[in-house]
């Protein structure tokens, strides 16, 4: 028994050791931190706009060459005066979950990624309160232009279809930092 116990934590230890160096074998920097700012919106409701400020905050993963797995989270949050439909000071918000492919040009590496989202939608909706949540799609497209060895500005779009009620599609501009560990 001790020894079959002995045996795991070794497989489990060497793997844990093995792991990163495949992955820093296949990116110079495999993990990358984002913290971005931008406007967005809903495009189907002509109330919303799309000059609504928000952030985003992602976390992603070199599993490939050029190719990684990403986590972003991200708000937009209307003004005092916007509308959504019938919700009046709606805040969107979102968890993704998806896959980018990245391509290196000369001054700058650029990114599609496509990916599966939890979506919330909440505000007031004649006086009460209004939440919803709905799972959805997310296609982007990334540009990072290098200005360290691990620190990049970063500039990104993307489309996402959430089917809430009152809006289904929304878009997102956002631009900051990511770093590279």
């Amino acid at each position: 028994m001790q020894r079959t116990l002995l045996l795991a934590s070794f497989l489990l230890t060497l793997g844990a050791v093995l792991v990163p160096a495949g992955a820093v074998a296949q990116e110079d920097q495999p993990l990358e931190a984002s913290l971005l700012f931008g406007l967005g919106g809903s495009f189907d409701e002509d109330q919303s706009g799309l000059g609504n400020s928000g952030y985003q905050l992602g976390l992603s993963l070199g599993v490939a060459r050029r190719t990684k797995v990403g986590v972003r989270f991200g708000e937009i949050d209307y003004a005092a005066g916007d509308f959504i439909s019938s919700i009046s000071q709606p805040t969107f918000s979102y968890v993704t979950v998806g896959g980018e492919y990245t391509f290196s040009e000369r001054y700058y590496e650029s990114g599609i990624y496509l990916g599966l989202g939890a979506y919330r939608l909440e505000g007031f909706q004649g006086g009460q309160p209004f939440d919803d949540t709905t799972l959805g799609l997310v296609l982007g497209v990334t540009g990072e232009f290098e200005v360290t060895r691990r620190l990049g500005f970063v500039v990104e779009a993307a489309g996402h279809v959430a089917d809430f009620g009152p809006a289904r599609y929304f878009l997102t501009f956002h631009g900051g930092l990511a770093y590279h560990f």
